[in-house]
């Protein structure tokens, strides 16, 4: 195991042997080329042994903030099993599809999954996602608006940036509730390192705010 760093922006370098004005227009072919690959990001590749360590805070219910540790235990095609444990020992599984979007989270279970990642990954992707919690209806936008430096408790991450509105309903309720919400995904690792939650149903309710944040991170070898 070694302690995660940040990756620094991957480049390519070649070697030309044409006429200099060919070598002109291929070499700045290829940058762009370049570019546009090291800035795409492919579906999480994730090993038995990928551990990371996340803070959570609910503003409105102070009860509900947990630190936990994460360790992957099982790898499939098509899920991670993580095994999950917070400060007082409490245990709880988590499951993430093939495109870490998650499944669930102890009790907490999206169905089929919380939409809050799509690959590839790339600055002005746009997606829906929709999925049920019991029997609220979830449907927000998404859109993956910048491909920047974020600050963490486990370090700074160049990670995408995730800007996503919507709302929720669920038969016979009278209002509708509105979510917004930012996620930072960081390709280094692996998983989204910080998440801003804002939600409120109806105009007179109390919103909910919650933070996720990345505090460590071990990735197997």
């Amino acid at each position: 195991m070694t302690t995660l760093q940040p990756d620094p922006h991957p480049t390519r370098r070649w070697t030309l042997y044409l006429p200099a004005s060919a070598a002109v227009l291929a070499l700045a072919a290829l940058v762009c080329l370049s570019n546009a690959y090291a800035d795409e990001a492919a579906p999480p590749a994730y090993k038995v042994g990928d551990k990371w360590s996340y803070t959570y805070v609910d503003e409105l219910t102070p009860a509900h903030n947990a630190e936990t540790d994460q360790t992957v235990v099982q790898v499939s095609p098509e899920h991670t099993v993580i095994q999950g444990k917070d400060a007082a020992g409490n245990q709880f599984e988590v499951q993430l599809d093939a495109n870490g979007n998650l499944e669930h989270w102890g009790h907490y279970a999206p169905t089929p999954n919380d939409g809050r990642l799509t690959f590839p990954m790339a600055v002005g992707t746009t997606w829906t996602a929709e999925y049920d919690l019991g029997s609220v209806h979830y449907k927000e936008e998404n859109k993956v608006a910048a491909l920047e430096n974020v600050q963490t408790k486990a370090g700074t991450f160049q990670a995408y940036r995730i800007d996503s509105e919507g709302q929720f309903t669920s038969a016979g309720w009278r209002n509708i509730g509105r979510v917004v919400q930012t996620v930072w995904y960081a390709p280094a690792a692996k998983r989204i390192v910080k998440n801003d939650w804002y939600s409120r149903y109806g105009s007179n309710s109390v919103p909910t705010t919650t933070h996720l944040e990345l505090t460590a991170a071990q990735l197997a070898q």
